[in-house]
C-alpha cells in the first residue's frame, strides 16, 4: 500500500528532486503540489512545478496550486547566485504547454 502525500514547496533544485522521487517511488502516491514564494517568485515556483512534473512523466492528474506570493513576516528574497533567476536556472527557451 502506498503512501498518499501532498508537496508543498518552493521548486528550486532541491524541490524539483522531492518531486521527482515523489513521482517514482513505488511506495508513494502524489495527489498534488502546492507551491510558494521561496526560491524564487511564486510565478516561477508554480511554473517550475509544472515543468517538473510533466518533465519526470508523472500522471496527468497530479494538478499544481499556487500559494502565498510574498513571506508573511519577513521581507521577500530570492538567492539566484543559487537557483539561478528562475528558481532552476532553466533556459527561458524551454516552454511549459
Amino acid at each position: 500500500m502506498s503512501k498518499q502525500i501532498w508537496l508543498d514547496c518552493d521548486p528550486g533544485h532541491d524541490d524539483a528532486t522531492a518531486i521527482m522521487l515523489a513521482i517514482h517511488c513505488n511506495n508513494v502516491s502524489l495527489l498534488g503540489v502546492s507551491t510558494v514564494h521561496g526560491n524564487s517568485s511564486a510565478y516561477n515556483t508554480e511554473l517550475n512545478a509544472a515543468r517538473c512534473l510533466e518533465a519526470f512523466g508523472a500522471d496527468p492528474s497530479i494538478k499544481v496550486y499556487p500559494g502565498a506570493v510574498k513571506p508573511l513576516l519577513r521581507t521577500t528574497r530570492h538567492d539566484p547566485e543559487i537557483h539561478g533567476a528562475d528558481g532552476l536556472g532553466w533556459c527561458r527557451r524551454f516552454t511549459f504547454r
